[in-house]
Formats: structure tokens, sequence, C-alpha cells
């Protein structure tokens, strides 16, 4: 795993337990691909923790894969003879 220096300032927290910030703090918020990993409990609650966090009009920016890019690119692959298209879908 690669040891990544933040600021100082930088907290860290679990959004599922809560943040250790004030409620209503947060003028943006950015979540990149994650979600797609959590079950769906666990979904709900990151949903709810996260607009606990994000003041009035804040904004909250999710990125998650395109499930249809990966399913295509899945097929053409195995289509094409890739016993291995599985492992590179898992990959990107």
């Amino acid at each position: 795993m690669i040891n990544i220096r933040f600021p100082n300032n930088v907290l860290y927290g679990n959004i599922l337990n809560g943040l250790p910030v004030q409620e209503s703090s947060f003028d943006g918020l950015y979540n990149s691909q994650k979600i797609e990993h959590l079950s769906l409990i666990d979904f709900h609650i990151e949903l709810k923790n996260s607009y606990k966090n994000l003041r009035k009009g804040g904004i909250f920016r999710c990125v998650i894969p395109d499930l249809e890019v990966a399913a295509r690119r899945y097929l053409i692959e195995l289509d094409n003879g890739k016993k291995t298209a599985s492992v590179m879908l898992a990959l990107n």
C-alpha cells in the first residue's frame, strides 16, 4: 500500500461511523469509487452521514464506475477468446 502523507489539518475517520467534525460543516464532499463496494445498509448509512455533514447548498460529488462500459468490454474480450477477460475487468 502506498503511504500518502496529507497535511496536518486533514482529519481521518470512517463515514460509516461518523466523522470527527461538526454537522453541517462541509461546503463540499467528494466520494470516488467506494460506495459500489458497500452493502445496501452501509450505502444508506454512508449517504445519510455524508449529507448530515454538508451545509445547506453544499455539493456532494460521487464518482462510480460505469457498469455498462465495463460489461461491454468484458463481453467483447470474452467473444474474442480472452480467457482472462474477468481478471482484466477486475483490474480496471
